[in-house]
């Protein structure tokens, strides 16, 4: 060993021997931990009653709006751990106009959520735009799809939807076997003649929004009032979890008890999505409208199903095969938009600047453990 050698080996000891001493002295001898109200959370970080809130998930909009206002606190994120979606139900009743039923109806809604808007007013950035699954919880199965997304140029645009309506809507009364000639604008709102009646009823979108999350209780309204000023009537229905589970999980989609709901999912980002989109696009999972429940309405797509089960039993050999898969059922998905994907969310846990006996970073090393992945994702909140 050279004299510099040892000279720089005998400093680097040094210091961290002089690091270790330090950290004995700094380390906390105690943790208290204590149930806060989340409306009080900035209010006992403010006063240094607590030094971390580990619980971002619950904070209101304008909670988290006060924390980032407070210097003296920062905001760490765990990386994206959740995702967000309107899921449309798209049973084609005969009965009752369901404009859900028909895929270019529901692609349209990918130009109708304003994904900025969300991570601006709602998550106050800590969330970013989501076009379709994957996103960025399996990058690698995202970049397949690509250029594929890119090409539509999905961004927020009433106008455009609003004038793509009135074309799809005149080409529902001039081909559609139960809706020809039965589709009306009557005064700014959206009309349609049910069969055997002489009477018009407006063109009414029942949408389940979850009450009991402040999050997509305002994603929401905001989606609420953007299908109000195309001309729809929205009938909301406001609800927890517990609600929803039975209104939309536990009905048959024909039933048309709902048409809209807000769904939120825990996700743990992985390369790949090994099911190539198999839990939020084919039918077989349980996971679609219908749900797989016998004597209800079945929502299929053949080519999904058919190579998700491929992928789901190993039946391809060799990497290529997979991506080529892969690259069919999630553009599928896509276009199908049974789901339209609105952000992916990255829930900021507030750490107070004045503790000197905590790191910060380490909260941010990985999300929390008892997420799942993406083959297989935690059930809504």
């Amino acid at each position: 060993m050279t004299k510099k050698t040892l000279l720089l080996a005998i400093a680097l000891a040094a210091l961290l021997a002089t690091y270790l001493v330090s950290a004995q002295t700094t380390m906390p001898q105690t943790v208290t931990v204590l149930e806060v109200p989340t409306d009080q959370a900035a209010l006992y970080m403010s006063s240094g009653k607590i030094d971390l809130y580990l619980n971002p998930w619950a904070l209101p909009v304008n909670v988290l709006a006060q924390l980032q206002q407070n210097p003296n606190v920062t905001m760490v994120s765990p990386g994206m751990i959740s995702g967000y979606d309107l899921l449309f139900n798209p049973y084609p009743s005969n009965t009752t106009f369901n404009p859900f039923a028909y895929w270019q109806f529901r692609f349209l809604m990918n130009y109708l959520v304003d994904r900025d808007g969300i991570v601006t007013q709602v998550f106050k950035g800590f969330a970013t735009p989501m076009v379709t699954w994957p996103g960025p919880f399996a990058l690698y199965s995202y970049t397949l799809i690509v250029p594929y997304i890119a090409s539509f140029n999905i961004h927020y645009d009433p106008t455009y939807v609003n004038a793509s309506i009135w074309a799809l809507f005149q080409q529902i009364n001039q081909t559609d076997p139960v809706w020809h000639g039965r589709i009306f604008w009557i005064n700014g709102k959206w009309y349609y003649l049910p069969p055997n009646s002489t009477t018009p009823q407006p063109v009414t979108i029942i949408f389940f929004i979850r009450n009991d999350d402040p999050y997509r209780y305002q994603m929401g309204l905001m989606f609420q009032e953007a299908l109000q000023s195309l001309g729809f009537t929205v009938k909301p229905i406001y609800g927890t979890l517990t609600d929803a589970l039975s209104t939309v999980y536990g009905s048959n989609p024909a039933s048309m008890e709902w048409q809209i709901y807000t769904e939120a999912w825990s996700i743990t980002p992985e390369p790949w999505d090994t099911g190539a989109g198999a839990s939020f696009c084919a039918s077989w999972t349980g996971d679609m409208p219908g749900w797989g429940e016998t004597g209800f309405w079945q929502y299929t797509n053949y080519t999904i199903d058919t190579i998700t089960q491929w992928v789901s039993s190993g039946n391809f050999t060799s990497l290529a095969q997979f991506e080529q898969y892969s690259n069919i059922t999630l553009s599928d998905c896509f276009q199908q938009a049974v789901r339209v994907w609105q952000v992916a969310r990255a829930p900021p846990i507030p750490w107070s600047t004045t503790s000197r006996t905590i790191c910060p970073p380490s909260w941010a090393l990985r999300p929390p453990t008892e997420l799942s992945s993406p083959t297989s994702p935690a059930r809504t909140r």
